[in-house]
């Protein structure tokens, strides 16, 4: 039997009475440092959300109905305490996703993904020279292979991110190839305007031939799913529950950057951005 939770609260037109998802990232450190990186991440990265302070939001987060935790970072498996976390956002019923760069995996690792039902979700950027040159690091792309491949043979199946990109574009078949080899979803979206992506010109700005081939592939397959980005197929592959857009922010999604600021979305501008966890 499933145990069902019911939230009160006063309707909201055209949106959910409180976020279904709460996109949190609880680091800025990293141990790569992307060229399209939205958060700015890096192995000098210096600031994160406080465990006592994760505490609060997870409490205030369950008080209004939030169903889904999807934790970034930064590298989120950096943090020494992500573990307790994940635990006590388990310990209220709601459900937690991950991203990870794939880099970082042991025993530990592995028992708590399954010990906590975790979504996983790992990073690929194109073949593997594509992805160690985005990454800024070479074996990037092996490691994080070897990752998936552990999670497998573990009994997990992560879903691999790809991110559309210029220098990317034509690895986008690669893409399709690997995950259907490895057995495994493909989510795929554009990079977005923001911070590194904006500085290191890793925007697709252009509907041309190459880009819109990409959107052929990634639309024909049937092991992908393709956020924000042309579907020419007639309707959408995966339901939009309550919005005809794809976009979500205040309407269904809520966003904490690891500095504390919050925004209904990470990539909308600084206008936007209202207040912060700490005031």
């Amino acid at each position: 039997m499933r145990n069902v939770r019911i939230v009160e609260g006063s309707l909201v037109d055209g949106a959910m009475i409180a976020p279904i998802k709460l996109f949190i990232n609880v680091d800025n450190r990293c141990n790569l440092e992307c060229i399209h990186c939205f958060s700015a991440s890096s192995p000098i990265g210096n600031y994160h959300i406080p465990y006592s302070k994760f505490i609060e939001i997870i409490d205030e987060a369950y008080e209004i109905g939030v169903f889904l935790f999807v934790i970034g970072g930064g590298e989120p498996l950096i943090r020494g305490d992500i573990w307790d976390i994940v635990s006590y956002i388990r310990s209220k019923g709601m459900g937690v996703s991950l991203t990870t760069n794939g880099t970082i995996c042991n025993d530990e690792i592995i028992q708590n993904i399954k010990k906590y039902d975790v979504r996983m979700n790992i990073s690929f950027d194109g073949k593997e020279e594509t992805h160690d040159y985005i990454r800024g690091k070479g074996g990037a792309y092996r490691n994080a292979l070897k990752t998936v491949k552990t999670m497998l043979i573990s009994g997990i199946s992560p879903t691999i991110r790809f991110t559309l990109m210029p220098m990317n574009i034509k690895d986008t078949a690669h893409m399709i190839s690997l995950a259907d080899t490895l057995g495994v979803k493909l989510k795929a979206r554009r990079a977005k305007p923001s911070s590194r992506a904006v500085k290191n010109d890793m925007i697709i700005k252009a509907i041309d031939g190459e880009y819109l081939n990409a959107i052929y592939l990634l639309n024909d397959s049937p092991i992908c799913g393709v956020e924000d980005i042309m579907n020419i197929n007639y309707g959408a592959k995966e339901s939009l529950l309550v919005s005809d857009s794809d976009c979500g922010a205040a309407t269904r999604i809520m966003f904490i950057e690891a500095d504390g600021r919050i925004s209904p979305c990470s990539f909308l501008r600084d206008e936007f951005w209202s207040g912060s966890i700490y005031t």
